[in-house]
């Protein structure tokens, strides 16, 4: 019944958990096609499914997961930070790099408006990607002059701070 199928769900999803941490990609990712086949509109899977496939270097179908994501919820964080990591890794186009990394801006402080984590952890990796793109860097700046502001007891973010104005 449904019972099962739920179950099914969540082992197939531990199971791919447990694989992605011994590095068997090929065989999580048999897990999530799994559970995506069953559950197709399963934003978890798809966003694991995406993750994996970048630890193959399979960008495309990487790319295609984020853009399934998206057609479901446009906003989606972690396909926001997938496009934007690609565009600046991959492709180099700063320019269009920067408009995804405010898109993906705008996506956290609508959905995770009180995460600083995961803000410092964009800014950090965003901005650590970017050389010496201004765009970007001004972008991943006032991320984290946001999450200081936010925060002031937290070093942390100031240290970040000072590292990017460097």
């Amino acid at each position: 019944g449904n019972g099962d199928q739920l179950i099914n769900l969540d082992a197939l999803m531990g199971k791919a958990k447990v694989l992605e941490g011994k590095r068997q990609w090929q065989q999580a990712l048999e897990c999530l096609n799994k559970v995506i086949v069953m559950h197709p509109f399963y934003l978890p899977a798809l966003i694991e499914k995406a993750k994996t496939l970048i630890m193959t270097v399979d960008w495309d179908q990487a790319l295609e997961s984020a853009a399934r994501i998206q057609q479901h919820e446009p906003n989606n964080i972690e396909a926001l930070r997938l496009n934007v990591l690609f565009l600046l890794s991959r492709e180099s186009k700063c320019d269009a790099a920067a408009e995804k990394l405010q898109e993906l801006v705008q996506a956290i402080h609508q959905l995770e408006p009180k995460n600083h984590e995961l803000v410092l952890s964009c800014a950090q990796l965003f901005s650590r990607l970017a050389g010496r793109h201004k765009a970007i860097l001004n972008i991943t700046s006032s991320m984290v002059k946001r999450a200081s502001d936010a925060c002031p007891e937290q070093a942390k973010y100031l240290t970040e701070l000072g590292d990017q104005q460097m």
